[in-house]
């Protein structure tokens, strides 16, 4: 799903239908706390390639010097 601030340019470009790989749960597994922002539901989520999308989140997961932001 869009990152908060992303979903932010996404309303404001009016934008309708958005075609995503990882969930917003999925970057709550790795340490990202921006699930609130996807309570309300203003546009059409689509959900695709999500196992290609979870690639990198495997990568920052065993990254040693990551940071959590």
């Amino acid at each position: 799903m869009p990152c908060p601030m992303c979903l932010g340019a996404i309303k404001w470009a009016n934008i309708k239908t958005v075609y995503y790989g990882a969930t917003s749960k999925d970057a709550d597994n790795i340490g990202f706390r921006d699930q609130r922002f996807y309570e309300k539901e203003f546009l059409e989520l689509k959900n695709i390639q999500r196992d290609d999308c979870l690639r990198p989140f495997e990568v920052w997961q065993k990254k040693e010097e990551r940071i959590v932001y």
